[in-house]
């Protein structure tokens, strides 16, 4: 506040009256002159007072056109304008989403100066009632705070209401479905041998790839003479708002989630035979490019997300096998992997999850399993050793 005081001068009126003026920066026009307010006051003192009340209220983004503002329109234009020159395309259509599924219904016409701490609290309290999972609701708070912290970049209100609400600081562990079995997942895949369901489900119940991975694929991804397969990319259908509002999908391409995902992985026998078919398929069809997308169309466009998800509900349905997320064939690996005794810091590295520690949060109940093991294997080791002992001591006696 005490950087826009405002000021306070002498001013004869019309009627030859002494009175005085107080006046004070309201904001900024778009070519960065000031917009100020005048106000008159009768005495020195009474304007005086008067001059850090109007101090006040800018700060608090209750005086001044800036303040006047409905959140829709500055989110919005933020978001498009300015965030997204910063971001990803997925990321910034990610808070544009967030932004009209969480926040628009209860704040959107509201003014930014009117909008206050007990307002954002209370709609957190909403929110909770609803109820969203922990990741939603902190996801939905930080797309709000990032709004109104660019609203006082831009001098549209004093102070941002949301930036001393704190996050759910114990958010519950991510939602993982039970993912299928050893047995299960092996009936399926035995079902798919040599449809075009086969390879998906091999690359996400044998190396745990995440579905953006899969359809990102690129034939120079793969070398069969080192066994091994790159993720280099990801495929994403991104819903984006036209003007009306109305939401539209479209591919992106991006690199892949954190530095970790850029990862090299070991492929099983069974995979690169996969493989090999659906080059061949792709070949018989005419639409092979060595250099071009594992999964094409008859485009020779990657195949989209949404129909990689039906083909795969649909081989489910048909078969009447147990129905999981296809980003439960993740889980599945990661699950699988710990019950084949795989350490858990190889099984973070293939995930490509960005530390051990995410690994832990996620699967939490197969590492306290790990320690069981590990306690039950620990005994048996010092049992053993017990026994070795006495058994000496007895030899000696």
């Amino acid at each position: 506040m005490t950087a826009n005081p405002g000021s306070v001068f002498e001013h004869i009126n019309p009627s030859g009256q002494k009175v005085y003026k107080v006046e004070i920066i309201v904001g900024y026009n778009p070519d960065g002159s000031k917009k100020t307010t005048r106000r008159t006051a009768h005495t020195k003192r009474e304007a005086e007072r008067l001059r850090w009340k109007l101090a006040a209220q800018v700060e608090d983004g209750t005086l001044g056109s800036s303040g006047l503002e409905h959140l829709e329109d500055f989110a919005l234009w933020w978001i498009r304008e300015v965030h997204s020159r910063k971001v990803r395309k997925a990321t910034a259509a990610d808070y544009e989403s967030r932004f009209r599924a969480h926040i628009q219904p209860t704040f959107g016409r509201r003014k930014l100066g009117a909008i206050t701490s007990k307002d954002v609290t209370a709609w957190l309290r909403q929110l909770e009632k609803h109820p969203y999972a922990d990741t939603t609701i902190n996801g939905a708070l930080q797309v709000l705070r990032a709004i109104l912290k660019a609203a006082v970049k831009e001098r549209k209100i004093g102070h941002n209401p949301a930036e001393g609400i704190p996050l759910r600081s114990n958010p519950t562990r991510p939602n993982v479905k039970c993912p299928w079995s050893r047995d299960e997942a092996l009936e399926a895949l035995s079902a798919a041998k040599g449809e075009f369901i086969e390879l998906p489900l091999l690359l996400g119940i044998h190396l745990g790839l995440r579905e953006e991975e899969i359809v990102g694929l690129k034939w120079t991804d793969l070398s069969f003479t080192e066994g091994t397969l790159s993720i280099n990319r990801g495929l994403r259908e991104v819903g984006l708002y036209d003007e009306n509002g109305k939401r539209h999908y479209q591919m992106v391409e991006q690199a892949p989630k954190t530095i970790s995902s850029e990862r090299s992985v070991t492929m099983t026998y069974d995979l690169q035979s996969a493989l090999i078919g659906q080059r061949e398929r792709l070949q018989t069809a005419g639409i092979f490019d060595e250099k071009g997308w594992v999964f094409a169309n008859k485009s020779e466009w990657p195949i989209r997300p949404n129909r990689m998800a039906k083909l795969y509900r649909d081989f489910l349905k048909t078969h009447h096998f147990r129905q999981i997320r296809f980003h439960d064939l993740r889980h599945t690996a990661a699950h699988l992997s710990f019950e084949a005794g795989v350490p858990i810091e190889a099984i973070s590295q293939d995930l490509g999850h960005r530390d051990i520690n995410t690994t832990k949060l996620i699967y939490g109940r197969k590492v306290a399993a790990l320690s069981s093991r590990r306690s039950e294997a620990l005994q048996e080791y010092l049992s053993s050793a017990e026994r070795e002992i006495s058994e000496i001591q007895g030899v000696g006696r």
